[in-house]
């Protein structure tokens, strides 16, 4: 009898060492997950390998001749977050009128993956207005 109680005794003590090991593992993926999402898909080098034979995509993946600049705001929507526009940096000190293109995030990933991308856009002569919100991916807002 005591000897099915020890044995008893050491496949609880593995079954909880695996299940130990498990969690942890979990955890370390979970962590190294949170700190990936804060770091954006697209690097501003994304486009330098890119290749190929599409006219609009070839004029595009490489920065036009403006100089841009960025800013960000709190929208009145706690949805939304926050609202970012990325402009020719020359748009502070004329009148000018510039095309604006309205980026949505209907992908459910973060807007922040898109923002070496949407500078590349705004370097073209567009102003870019991109919002924070994450709930559109599935078709419904959350």
């Amino acid at each position: 009898m005591k000897t099915e109680t020890k044995r008893g005794h050491k496949v609880l003590k593995i079954i909880g060492i695996i299940l130990l090991i498990l969690f942890s593992v979990a955890v370390i993926f979970f962590i190294k997950g949170k700190i990936h999402e804060r770091r954006p898909w697209y690097d501003d080098d994304y486009f330098d390998d890119l290749k190929t034979d599409a006219v609009l995509e070839k004029k595009y993946s490489v920065r036009g001749s403006f100089e841009t600049a960025y800013t960000e705001f709190k929208s009145d929507n706690s949805k939304i977050d926050t609202i970012r526009v990325f402009y020719p940096a020359e748009l502070a000190d004329n009148n000018r009128s510039y095309p604006m293109i309205v980026s949505v995030n209907a992908s459910g990933t973060r807007a922040r993956n898109y923002m070496a991308v949407l500078d590349r856009i705004a370097s073209w002569g567009f102003i870019v207005v991109q919002d924070r919100f994450m709930g559109i991916y599935c078709g419904r807002q959350r």
